[in-house]
C-alpha cells in the first residue's frame, strides 16, 4: 500500500495492491459507501469510528461480483450485541500542547500549529432477548479547534483620513520590497517596518530624488499637507480649498455615518511587510481561532462545519429459531447532515 503524498488535492494518487485508490470500493456491512463524488481517496461520506468496527478487511486483488465492483476493497463490519451487556466511554485529546512534536519541526525549532481536537464517544451493547435479539449502539462526537493566521488588506492611518501618498517617479512598494527599475513601473520600498515613509534616495534612472511625499485627499486640493505619519495633524474642515472637490458627490466627509462605521469595523494596520504599497494600504495580522478546518472535499479529522461533528449508529440484530434453514438479510441507512450526523443500521438475520 502506498499512501498519496497529498490526502487531500491528490487524494486518489495512493495505490492498494499495485491498483489506483480510485478504482477501490469501500463497503460497510455489504453496502458501498465510497464516496464517488469527488476524488477524496479513502473516504467514506459518513463517519466510521474505530468502537463500532468489529471485523475489518483489506482486499488487494480483483473482488467477486458478489462483493461489487472495484479492483481492491475495504470492506467493515459493525459490532453487534451480544449476551453480555457492555459498555464504554472514551474521550480522545489531541492539542499541539500535549502532542510529541515532528523531527523535522524540532530539527529547525519551528512552533507546530495550534490544534485542539476533542473525540468523544459513548457505546452501550447487550442483549434484547437472550440467545434472540441484541443491539449495539454507539454516539460518536467531535469538537474541533484550530488557528491560523489572517492578514487582511486595509487601509493605513492616512488613507482612512482620505489622504493618499507617493514619491515622484516610483510605485509604492511596501516594507522589504525589491527595488526594481526596469520596464513601465519602477518599485521601491517607500516605508520602513513601523510603516514610516522613506524617501528614495535616486530616481529610476539613477539622478537624485526630491525626496518630496505627495499628498492628495479624496475632498479636494489641499491647503495644508499633513506632516505627521499618521496624517492626525490633517482637519478636512480646514485644510481642504473649498469647492475644489475632485467627485461632485463627495464634497465633505459623509453626513450619514456609514462610512465613518464602516471605518470603526476595519481592523487598524499594524504590519507594513507582507500585503499593500505601505503608505496607503497595508495588513492588519491577528491570530483567529476556527471551529474545525474543512477543506475542497469536505474530508479530513479536523472536519467539523458545524458547532459539533456527531456521528450516532444503532445496530440490531436478530435470530429466531426456525425449522427450515434460512438467511436473509436487511440494511438500512439514513443520514442526517444539517447539525447532527445521524446513522442508523438494522440488520435481521433469520436461521
Amino acid at each position: 500500500m502506498s499512501p498519496p503524498v497529498d490526502p487531500v488535492f491528490n487524494a486518489n494518487a495512493g495505490a492498494i495492491g499495485g491498483i489506483s485508490i480510485a478504482s477501490l470500493n469501500i463497503q460497510r456491512d455489504g453496502v458501498s459507501v465510497s464516496d464517488v463524488r469527488y476524488p477524496a481517496g479513502v473516504h467514506a461520506p459518513t463517519q466510521i469510528n474505530p468502537d463500532m468496527v468489529g471485523e475489518f478487511r483489506m482486499v488487494l486483488s480483483a473482488v467477486d461480483a458478489e462483493m461489487g465492483r472495484g479492483h481492491g476493497q475495504i470492506q467493515v463490519m459493525t459490532k453487534s450485541g451480544t449476551n453480555a451487556f457492555h459498555g464504554s466511554a472514551v474521550w480522545d485529546v489531541q492539542n499541539s500542547a500535549l502532542d510529541s512534536n515532528q523531527w523535522e519541526y524540532n530539527r529547525t525549532r519551528t512552533v507546530p500549529y495550534w490544534r485542539n481536537l476533542h473525540q468523544y464517544t459513548l457505546s452501550a451493547s447487550g442483549p434484547i432477548k437472550k440467545n434472540k435479539t441484541f443491539f449495539f449502539a454507539l454516539w460518536n462526537g467531535q469538537i474541533s479547534r484550530i488557528r491560523d493566521t489572517a492578514n487582511p488588506l486595509v487601509l493605513t492611518p492616512c488613507a482612512r483620513k482620505g489622504i493618499f501618498r507617493y514619491f515622484d517617479n516610483w510605485v509604492n512598494g511596501r516594507y522589504g520590497t525589491a527595488t526594481n527599475t526596469a520596464g513601465t513601473n519602477p518599485t521601491i520600498a517607500v516605508v520602513d517596518f513601523q510603516g514610516n515613509p522613506v524617501p528614495p534616495a535616486t530616481n529610476p534612472d539613477g539622478t537624485p530624488h526630491n525626496g518630496i511625499l505627495r499628498a492628495y485627499s479624496v475632498f479636494g486640493k489641499l491647503l495644508n499637507v499633513p506632516q505627521t505619519n499618521d496624517c492626525s495633524d490633517f482637519n478636512p474642515d480646514t485644510d481642504v480649498q473649498p469647492n475644489t472637490n475632485w467627485d461632485p458627490y463627495r464634497k465633505a466627509i459623509d453626513s450619514t455615518g456609514f462610512v465613518k462605521k464602516f471605518l470603526s469595523l476595519m481592523p487598524e494596520a499594524n504590519n507594513y511587510d507582507a500585503v499593500g504599497d505601505g503608505l496607503n494600504f497595508a495588513g492588519s495580522r491577528w491570530t483567529r481561532g476556527q471551529l474545525g478546518n474543512d477543506n475542497m472535499y469536505g474530508v479530513g479529522e479536523d472536519n467539523q462545519r458545524t458547532l459539533r461533528s456527531t456521528t450516532t449508529s444503532m445496530i440490531v440484530t436478530g435470530s429466531a429459531d426456525r425449522g427450515a434453514m434460512k438467511r436473509d438479510g436487511l440494511t438500512t441507512m439514513f443520514v442526517y447532515g444539517r447539525k447532527v450526523l445521524a446513522a442508523m443500521q438494522i440488520d435481521a438475520l433469520k436461521s
